[in-house]
């Protein structure tokens, strides 16, 4: 089981997702919903640094993004960083399954929270 801590900041309008361990179907579905719940941010950052996204299943994934979707904003922007090489991997089949799925939020996977940042920042200039 993971821990998850979201973190809104309102006024930057944008949203840390830290995950620590390794992550479960009901650990992820649970997040999503608790940080839909109260109004998504313009700006999400999945920090996954601390995270294993390895024991869930694409079906899985797939579910996430489909009940994302719901939310999705053209002018949105979600960052996912992953620090292990097979985490990143499954970031870039997320990237896929939205860009098949219709997603609208912009979504790119990073290495370094520095370089999530700063794709946010260059998107919201």
């Amino acid at each position: 089981m993971a821990e998850i801590s979201i973190n809104i900041d309102r006024e930057s309008d944008l949203t840390i997702i830290a995950i620590e361990g390794i992550l479960e179907k009901d650990d992820l579905l649970d997040a999503l919903s608790e940080y839909f719940s109260s109004g998504p941010t313009l700006n999400t950052i999945y920090d996954s640094t601390a995270g294993d996204w390895s024991k869930i299943s694409t079906d899985t994934y797939l579910e996430m993004i489909r009940s994302a979707k719901r939310y999705a904003r053209k002018e949105a922007s979600v960052a996912m960083v992953f620090s292990s090489e097979v985490d990143f991997g499954i970031g870039r089949m997320i990237e896929s399954f939205a860009e098949h799925e219709g997603y609208e939020n912009r979504l790119s996977c990073f290495r370094t929270l520095q370089e999530a940042r700063n794709w946010l920042t260059q998107l919201n200039r």
